[in-house]
């Protein structure tokens, strides 16, 4: 499953490290809002691509899941987006940083299969 990592923080080097290990996951790119923190993540791991526009990243259709590790504030608006999109998704905690979004967002994955 061709993967794309959100945000490159210390969390996400950890993670990218573990999907390393898969034989299911291959991290391809990596999205960030800063194109050379983008590109010094994808130098380090060997990322193929780096986005810098969310939208252009949900509509490749070769990304099918995202791993969300942006700062907390915006992980609400990137899941949804990237549910939308119809990608599978993980997503560092918090996912939603109330209830009702909470519910929303898991309401949205079950529609979303």
């Amino acid at each position: 499953m061709n993967v794309c990592a959100i945000g490159t923080g210390a969390i996400t080097k950890s993670m990218l490290a573990e999907f390393a290990k898969s034989d299911v996951l291959h991290v391809s790119s990596i999205y960030s809002r800063k194109e050379e923190t983008g590109k010094a993540m994808a130098a380090e791991f060997g990322l193929q691509r780096v986005y810098t526009d969310l939208n252009e990243m949900l509509s490749n259709p070769e990304i099918e899941m995202v791993y969300v590790a942006s700062p907390n504030s915006i992980h609400y608006a990137q899941v949804k987006a990237a549910l939308n999109a119809g990608k599978h998704v993980i997503c560092e905690k918090p996912f939603a940083p109330t209830v009702a979004e909470a519910d929303e967002l898991i309401a949205l994955a079950n529609e979303k299969g």
